[in-house]
């Protein structure tokens, strides 16, 4: 049996990653960083949502003032495309183009609030700050969540994909997992869950 779970579990991670290969569209601009890492300040409409579709770890602190700071190698940054569209900013890579090898793609983000966040890509989230009434956490690529600093009273969570969520939930919790990865609350919220991966809804209170 333990064979059989290490096999499926194999099986997804490959399907998965292969699947962002893909998602790095074509791969025909193979790109390897070059150089030290740099720091960027981008000045970006206001939003309230987050999707990264390509490879990047996002800190994400709910503060009082708007700032977005990328830091990466330069030629790393030249591809990587970033821009807000209906209160969501996307992230990810230019068109026929992979990231091969780097010294690490990093967002690090303060917004007033932030309502919903997405993973398709490859990469982790990290969430801190004031406290929120709702969050949504979508995770369909290869990454994790770590969010018990960010308190939230109503907290959605689709899992589909290669990557571990933690929160910190007041209210109400609810959670679907088709995917491997598990999710970890704090707090005592009244929990709606369906699984049918081999994922798991486990309590982290201490």
């Amino acid at each position: 049996m333990k064979k059989s779970i290490q096999l499926i579990l194999s099986f997804y991670i490959i399907v998965l990653l292969n699947g962002c290969e893909k998602e790095d569209n074509g791969a025909t601009n193979n790109i390897t960083g070059v150089g030290d890492v740099v720091t960027e300040t981008l000045d970006l409409s206001s939003f309230q949502s987050i999707k990264n579709t390509g490879v990047a770890n996002i800190y994400v602190t709910v503060g009082d003032t708007q700032s977005v700071v990328l830091k990466a190698q330069q030629n790393i940054i030249d591809v990587m495309t970033y821009e807000t569209n209906n209160g969501t900013l996307e992230i990810g890579i230019q068109n026929n183009t992979s990231i091969r090898e780097s010294k690490g793609i990093v967002f690090e983000i303060t917004i007033p609030e932030i309502d919903k966040i997405e993973l398709i890509g490859v990469g982790d989230f990290e969430l801190s700050g004031d406290s929120q009434d709702e969050l949504y956490i979508i995770l369909t690529g290869v990454g994790s969540v770590r969010a018990y600093n960010l308190e939230v009273d109503v907290c959605h969570i689709t899992s589909t994909g290669v990557g571990n969520c933690q929160v910190r939930v007041n209210n109400t919790l609810n959670v679907t997992i088709t995917g491997v990865g598990s999710v970890y609350y704090k707090g005592n919220p009244a929990i709606s869950s369906t699984i049918t991966g081999l994922g798991k809804l486990v309590d982290d209170n201490d």
